[in-house]
């Protein structure tokens, strides 16, 4: 098993569920309001977990209500807080409408902001390390990315919906790194120009020269494999309460798997099931274990 390092954020989501999007000047009473720790790191960190994996996560924590909330998961999950940082803690509001789409207003915090100091000091040697999009926007961003030029192992790349809006600069920096890329269909299209998930995969291979996963709703998944076959696998019909997490679940799963050598098709198969999974529950809620989901 290759060992892997996660790097990202962790938040309290503040889940508020609604109708509908609220317009200017509306009032609404929301149906529920629920409070559960989340964001992309962590929700990743928990994927990978449940493969069997075994992933050094590095997210700071900070202080204020939130922190305090965040501190007490890592608690409970068995988790060291590599950092603590003096600012607070950072939340996302998630507004779920009653077909389960989401909409997030993130209020960021220290969560955010990674050191090059802070990974230099992990003194470790990863095969694979993960970054999300958020992180690399942020004033720190580049510190991250010049890191990652000096590691040998291979960068996993989930940029999310903010990190298709890297500058210029720093996107290609990053895509020069031959990162396997694991992205949502409209991220696909929008980072690379292309109008169809088809392209995509075809115009972000031939960038990174490596794994394309593009996730595809209840369509499953598709990817172009860092050999050049590809291919697309189904996913489950089922109930949705909310898609929280959904991404960063697949994305999880699918590190995992791929950190302990399974096979493409496979790891693929089980990201598909544990995305299926956390549709169905409220917030970005995972099974203890995959054979939950299987």
């Amino acid at each position: 098993m290759g060992k892997l390092l996660i790097i990202g954020s962790t938040c309290v989501d503040v889940v508020l569920r609604m109708d509908h999007l609220p317009v200017t000047g509306e009032d609404l009473q929301p149906e529920s309001q629920q409070f559960s720790v989340g964001g992309c790191g962590w929700n990743m960190f928990r994927a990978a977990r449940i493969t069997g994996a075994d992933p050094v996560f590095l997210s700071p924590v900070g202080t204020g209500p939130y922190g305090q909330q965040v501190a007490e998961a890592f608690a409970r999950a068995n988790v060291p807080i590599l950092r603590r940082v003096r600012e607070e803690n950072g939340c996302c509001y998630c507004l779920v409408e009653a077909d389960g789409e989401r909409t997030f207003l993130s209020v960021h915090g220290g969560e955010y902001t990674i050191h090059r100091a802070w990974l230099e000091a992990l003194e470790e040697t990863y095969d694979w390390i993960s970054v999300c999009g958020m992180e690399l926007q942020k004033d720190t961003g580049p510190e991250i990315i010049d890191w990652l030029e000096t590691q040998s192992g291979t960068v996993f790349y989930a940029p999310g919906p903010r990190g298709i809006l890297l500058d210029s600069d720093r996107q290609q920096r990053l895509l020069n790194l031959h990162p396997v890329l694991h992205l949502n269909e409209d991220e696909a299209l929008a980072l690379s120009g292309e109008s169809t998930a088809e392209g995509a995969l075809e115009t972000l291979w031939r960038r990174t020269g490596n794994l394309v996963v593009i996730t595809l709703g209840p369509r499953g998944c598709a990817y172009r494999a860092k050999d050049g076959t590809q291919g697309a696998l189904p996913g489950r019909n089922v109930t949705v309460t909310d898609t929280i997490g959904a991404g960063d679940t697949h994305a999880g799963v699918t590190l995992g798997c791929l950190s302990r050598n399974l096979e493409l098709t496979q790891a693929l198969t089980l990201a598909n099931a544990a995305a299926a999974y956390t549709v169905t529950r409220s917030g970005a809620d995972l099974p203890e274990s995959l054979d939950v989901v299987l």
